[in-house]
């Protein structure tokens, strides 16, 4: 056999037996992935028996909920409407009382001032009011 081949026979031989080594070391690998596996089984299997019991809880507090959302939602029709009409109410109070209200007080600020300057007019003596009245300056 020629010299070329044989090299060529070792090359291949040497290429299989990593390719061999290397599965072997892929199959111990996934043998140990696989026992960590069965050993943590146990563990999930526990945690989803806790969530089913856990989304039974949630199904049981929801379903109560599900009756009274047509009452709420009736319940905020209602307050919507109320709330319409306290608007409604407020603003014809408004619009109907605003202005004599706001008339009645300057009719009172008015009767005010007038019975203050007449008060003064009278404590004062007619001097200081006379000249009050006429700029400051004596005109006789």
């Amino acid at each position: 056999m020629p010299t070329v081949y044989q090299i060529c026979a070792v090359l291949i031989t040497v290429a299989f037996l990593v390719i061999v080594f290397a599965a072997v070391r892929l199959f111990r690998r996934l043998e140990r992935t696989i026992e960590e596996v069965q050993l943590m089984l146990p563990d999930v299997q526990r945690s989803l028996a806790r969530v089913d019991a856990l989304a039974d809880e949630a199904r049981a507090a929801i379903a109560p909920l599900k009756e009274l959302t047509p009452v709420m939602h009736r319940l905020s029709g209602r307050f919507e409407q109320l709330g319409e009409r306290t608007a409604a109410v407020a603003s014809i109070a408004i619009d109907n009382i605003e202005i004599p209200v706001f008339t009645a007080a300057r009719v009172v600020r008015g009767l005010r001032a007038g019975a203050a300057a007449m008060y003064q007019r009278w404590t004062n003596g007619s001097l200081q009011s006379h000249a009050s009245l006429d700029g400051g300056t004596r005109h006789e």
